[in-house]
Formats: structure tokens, sequence, C-alpha cells
């Protein structure tokens, strides 16, 4: 039976000492990718809600109005993770970790969810078949929430960074 993980809390000088009080390493490269992406995801989620929307929500849905609303969910959900990183980095919440966690979720399951959708929309649900080429995304996906979960829930540098503390052994 494994013992439980157990953490220690450090003062504010071996917290500066250890280097917690930036961002370092993969959590810098999160903050400046999130950034990014925000800036992005703003300026296409504006042009699609102001180009798009009003064809979309007009008359009765065809294919490409499906598409259409899922590419907008996908682009709003990475720039709500954009958004959700961004600003939990750089308020240092001792919540970053578990809301950029759930935006990564979040953010999987959407564009997994959109792919099937969109797959259903194009052959209305006759061909069971056209869903198996989007499986390998939908794993690749998956395989980066899980990583990004596992890396700020239980890594070295977010729990240094967001919440001041280490693992003892």
């Amino acid at each position: 039976m494994t013992k439980p993980e157990t953490w220690r809390e450090l003062s504010e000088t071996e917290w500066r000492a250890a280097g917690g009080h930036r961002p370092v390493g993969p959590l810098s490269i999160m903050f400046a990718a999130a950034g990014v992406l925000t800036i992005i995801g703003a300026f296409l989620a504006y042009l699609l809600l102001q180009q798009r929307l009003p064809i979309v929500l007009s008359g009765p849905m065809t294919p490409q109005q499906v598409i259409t609303l899922t590419g907008l969910a996908v682009v709003l959900s990475t720039f709500l993770w954009g958004l959700g990183c961004f600003v939990s980095i750089l308020t240092r919440a001792s919540h970053g970790p578990i809301a950029i966690a759930g935006l990564t979720g979040l953010w999987a399951l959407t564009a997994i969810g959109a792919q099937f959708v969109n797959a259903y929309a194009i052959t209305g649900g006759t061909d069971p078949a056209a869903y198996l080429p989007h499986l390998p995304n939908a794993l690749f996906h998956l395989a980066i929430a899980a990583g990004v979960c596992g890396y700020v829930l239980d890594g070295f540098r977010p729990n240094l960074y967001f919440r001041r503390r280490i693992r003892v052994s």
C-alpha cells in the first residue's frame, strides 16, 4: 500500500531561493502560448461571431452551418483556455492548477466532440465508418489533456509557483 503524498509549505525566503516567484520552464511556455492564444482566439471569435453567426442562425440547419458552429465552439474553448491560463499564471492564483486542468479538459472534449458532430453532419449519421478517421486525433487530444493536467496538478514547478509547496519524500 502506498502512503499518501505529503507536502511542505515553504517560507518566503525558501520560496524565492527555489525560484518559485517566477514561472520558468514549461510554465513560462504555457504562459506565452496562453497569451498568444488569447489574442488570436479573441480576434477569431470576433470575426466568426460578426460574419458567420447571422448566416448560421438564419433558416434551417444545414451541414455547413453545423460545421461553422462547431468551429466556433472550438475557437471559443481555445480562447477560454488561453484566457484562463494567462490570468491564472499572471495572478498566481492558488486555484490556478485546477482551473488550467479543467479548461484543458473542456478544450479537449470540445475539440473531440466537434469532430464527431461534423462527421455526423456530413454523413447524416448513416455511415459508422465516418467516425473512425477521427479516433487518432481524439486520442491525441486526450493525451495532450492528460499530460497538461498531470503536469499542472502534480508537477514540481506548478506546485512551487502556485501553492508555495514542495513534495516531501
